[in-house]
């Protein structure tokens, strides 16, 4: 279970910055509580990860995966995912997204799941081989 509390401060690291993961991954979100721009909504940007994996593909080539920039720089429009306690979703994270913040006296409680590829678990272990060799 994940537990976010009231957000204090601006944030400037993932996950509160739209961000993309370094791992190529299908993530699930099932909400706990009824979650709305209150209380921290995931925020997500359809259709970015057919740009996003290029970009992902090229630079997991060009450098170790755990020091890759995966904050997305500049403006990327984004929508809140509203729902219910009890609401299941699924997406590519190769797809901009981002934690909402939340409000004084909010929190949001969600279980989260995750599968990775076969090329996602192959890239991942290149970079781990590649880490161990320097």
């Amino acid at each position: 279970m994940t537990l976010l509390d009231e957000t204090r401060e601006v944030q400037s690291k993932p996950p509160f910055v739209t961000h993309f993961d370094r791992l190529n991954l299908f993530k699930f979100f099932f909400y706990l509580t009824d979650t709305d721009e209150r209380n921290g909504a995931m925020r997500a940007s359809p259709g970015s990860n057919r740009v996003i994996r290029d970009h992902r593909l090229k630079a997991v080539e060009e450098l170790h995966l755990k020091s890759m920039d995966n904050i997305v720089h500049g403006d990327v429009p984004t929508m809140p995912i509203i729902g219910p306690a009890g609401t299941l979703f699924i997406f590519d994270t190769d797809m901009c997204h981002s934690a909402g913040t939340v409000d004084n006296g909010r929190s949001r409680r969600t279980m989260r799941g995750h599968c990775v590829t076969l090329d996602g678990l192959e890239a991942y272990a290149a970079s781990e081989r590649e880490m161990e060799g320097h």
